[in-house]
């Protein structure tokens, strides 16, 4: 479990790391707790300036939501553009969305 003044994981899954690279990831989790307005801060940097500056943008103010995700894949291709290099998934709940 992961959990701070923005928001609250629960993690469970693997992560093999063979020394070089990020690893490979098979991980399913719930998001708890997340503060709308916060979210763009945990976005990975390689999601690009214009998706975190449209989240940043664009979430408001409301009450936390709650979410699942999934991540697998070779953690180096990340986000995963090409066909079948790996899988992230979040499915999200917001009230009054």
């Amino acid at each position: 479990n992961v959990s701070n003044p923005d928001l609250e994981l629960q993690v469970t899954g693997s992560h093999d790391w063979s020394g070089k690279g990020a690893g490979k990831a098979k991980l399913e989790g719930k998001v708890v707790r997340a503060n709308p307005v916060s979210i763009f801060r945990y976005v990975p940097i390689v999601a690009g300036r214009d998706t975190r500056a449209w989240l940043k943008d664009s979430l408001l103010p409301s009450k936390p939501y709650s979410a699942t995700f999934t991540l697998a894949g070779d953690l180096d291709r990340f986000p995963f553009r090409e066909p079948n290099s790996g899988r992230f998934l979040v499915n999200a709940r917001a009230p009054a969305a």
